[in-house]
This record gives C-alpha cells, sequence and structure tokens, in this order.
C-alpha cells in the first residue's frame, strides 16, 4: 500500500480539503447547526490551492444556495475533462431520518436546482455532478441505506467520503422511485473526492453494453491516467447502475464534436433519460477551452457565463502528478 507521503501533492491537498471540510462540519453539528454549503465549498477550494486555481463570480443571484461551480481537470498533456458541481449537505433531520433537498426550488423559479443545473450542464457541454458534504463518520453512523453492499459494510462505515461526487442523473433517476432512503441512496453511488486526485487507486473494467465505438470499448475497459482516468471515475456508478435496469440497449453511436475527445458517443440512455456515456464524455476534451486562462488571469467572464454559474475552478497536475 502507497503510504501518504509518497502520494501525490495533488492527492494529499485534496486530503486535507477533506478533513478541513469534515472538522467545520463536526464543530457546526456539536453547536446544533448545519454547515454552510458555500462555507464548506470555501474551505475546500482553499486547502487544495494552489493545485486547484479558481475565481469566484459575483453573487449574480442570492436564491443560488449551493450555486454551481465549473470545474476543470487539465492534465500534463492538456487533455482535459470538465463538470458542473452544485453543493449539497447530508442532512440528518431526527436521528433515523437522512435528506439531501435535491428538490429545493429557490423562492422566485420555476424549477428546482436539480433541473437547473442539468440546463446549464448542457449549455455548457460537460456532465452534471453533486458535491456531498457529509460530515465525518460518526456524524454518518446511523446511515444505511436499502442497497447491497460489498463485504457487508453499510454506508455509514465508509471512509474519506465527508466530501464525495456523485453524477447528477444519479439523483434524477432515483427521485422518480422515491425511496424512502434516497439521500442514503445517493450517497452510496458517490465517490470520494479525493480518490479523484489518487492515481493509485484501483480502476475497475467497465462494461460497454451493446455495440459501441471501439476508442470507447478501450477506454471503459482499460486503466486510464490524467483526465480520462476522472472521466472514467464518473462512469463508475452509472455503468453499474445501467447494469441492474431491464431495458434494450440502443446501439447507436452519434457524431459528436469535433472538440470533444471522443467524437462517437454511444447514445443508450437506460433509464436515465439522457445518454448516459455522452453525457459524461462530453465533458473530455483533447484541450482547455479557451475561457479558462482568461478567466484565471481576471478577465471579465462574458455576460452568459456570470449569469449561469458562480465561479470556475482548474485542477492541474505538475509534471506527471495527475498521471
Amino acid at each position: 500500500m502507497t503510504s501518504l507521503a509518497d502520494r501525490p501533492d495533488l492527492y494529499r491537498a485534496f486530503r486535507r480539503a477533506r478533513i478541513a471540510v469534515d472538522r467545520h462540519a463536526s464543530k457546526m453539528v456539536a453547536a446544533e447547526h448545519i454547515w454552510a454549503e458555500e462555507t464548506a465549498t470555501d474551505l475546500l477550494l482553499g486547502e487544495v490551492w494552489p493545485h486547484a486555481r479558481f475565481r469566484k463570480f459575483t453573487r449574480w443571484q442570492e436564491r443560488h444556495v449551493g450555486a454551481d461551480w465549473l470545474w476543470w481537470w487539465v492534465d500534463s498533456t492538456g487533455e482535459s475533462f470538465g463538470m458542473l458541481v452544485q453543493a449539497k449537505n447530508l442532512k440528518r433531520p431526527s436521528a433515523r431520518r437522512w435528506h439531501i433537498d435535491f428538490d429545493y426550488t429557490p423562492d422566485g423559479a420555476t424549477q428546482s436546482q436539480l433541473t437547473t443545473l442539468l440546463m446549464t450542464s448542457d449549455l455548457f457541454d460537460v456532465p452534471a455532478a453533486h458535491v456531498l458534504y457529509c460530515g465525518n463518520q460518526t456524524y454518518r453512523k446511523s446511515l444505511n441505506c436499502s442497497l447491497r453492499h460489498e463485504n457487508d459494510w453499510g454506508c455509514h462505515k465508509r471512509a474519506r467520503a465527508g466530501v464525495s461526487v456523485v453524477p447528477s442523473i444519479i439523483p434524477k433517476y432515483l427521485k422518480q422511485f422515491g425511496p424512502s432512503d434516497l439521500a442514503a441512496q445517493a450517497f452510496h453511488w458517490s465517490l470520494p473526492l479525493e480518490d479523484f486526485a489518487d492515481p493509485a487507486r484501483d480502476q475497475r473494467r467497465l462494461r460497454p453494453l451493446g455495440r459501441v465505438h471501439p476508442d470507447i470499448k478501450e477506454f471503459m475497459l482499460e486503466p486510464q491516467v490524467g483526465a480520462r482516468r476522472i472521466a472514467k471515475m464518473m462512469l463508475e456508478s452509472l455503468t453499474a447502475m445501467r447494469i441492474g435496469q431491464m431495458s434494450v440497449v440502443q446501439r447507436a453511436d452519434t457524431a459528436y464534436s469535433p472538440d470533444l475527445l471522443f467524437d462517437q458517443l454511444p447514445m443508450d440512455t437506460g433509464h436515465f433519460d439522457v445518454p448516459y456515456v455522452a453525457h459524461v464524455l462530453r465533458g473530455l476534451r483533447p484541450e482547455p477551452p479557451h475561457y479558462l486562462e482568461e478567466l484565471l488571469a481576471g478577465d471579465l467572464p462574458e455576460r452568459w457565463m456570470d449569469e449561469s454559474i458562480a465561479g470556475i475552478a482548474v485542477v492541474s497536475s505538475a509534471g506527471d502528478e495527475m498521471m
């Protein structure tokens, strides 16, 4: 097992960030309050800096609590993976009840934050994800979900999961069934954020369904590095869920923008309402979008961007750190 001292600086920065968020959450719980999503995000980004450069935009709309952030992971080759993230807290309204307010609709809004998040991710051509602030293992000790767990370890025993990431089409899919343990199931399908920065983490072989382009098949079955590894991790839970869905596989590929790393993406939707592989892999690009360096250098964002997101963060490798 690789020791902490031997892990990349980027991984150690994300670990420090998760611990800082966990400690803040624990103090707020001890004071009988829930922590603020925006405060947790500030702590997270502050601890990861300078490995993650970020810029907050003006508070364009106060009603956007847990505002959306555009994250780009850029590796040493220039390949990049973007995702639009929204922060949500795992709340404990009572000793045995857990809640994540995916359905939250701000005052004056006509649709939920989840719907807006997915629409905005279409605007930026990246996948949508939720960053879940879940407290430490003590806070989650009564958290149980109805899903199967490996080695009989329940969700409450998961380590490093205080800051986790789940593709947003998963809670959207789960919501249609209205499970009483929706929050626990969303947590179950999430991955610890610091694992995304850990190149030593084991990679799963993802099973392609139907006839997919050879490049996609190789991507899913073989180990990946850099930005490609981040994208593949985002597919893990979606692929596992899709295998359990009883629906016919749609076999047709489609041509996407030449700006994407893969321009032939499978259109199978399963029960997700959107092509789940294409939804994720549209965020994988051969080079960063042009606006990244301009924004981080202090240029004003274009109006449509400033009105859509609260800020932008760029996680970059030093040498082959993400490799």
